[in-house]
């Protein structure tokens, strides 16, 4: 992190991970799992955000 673009893209990685916590996982631990419904479309678009980040993560 010596350059302002590492510490944007830094940053910008931290947030996404946080909004992906925010998003999903607070629902699903605040709510009964039973009460908590997700489509499939929906389902796939939360674990591709999660994988992207994973994978960037890797690199």
């Amino acid at each position: 992190m010596q350059t302002d673009s590492e510490k944007s893209e830094f940053t910008g990685l931290k947030e996404l991970m946080e909004a992906i916590f925010y998003l999903v996982r607070n629902p699903a631990a605040h709510t009964p799992k039973v009460n908590w419904r997700v489509d499939e479309a929906k389902a796939l678009d939360i674990l591709t955000l999660i994988s992207f980040a994973h994978k960037y993560l890797d690199e």
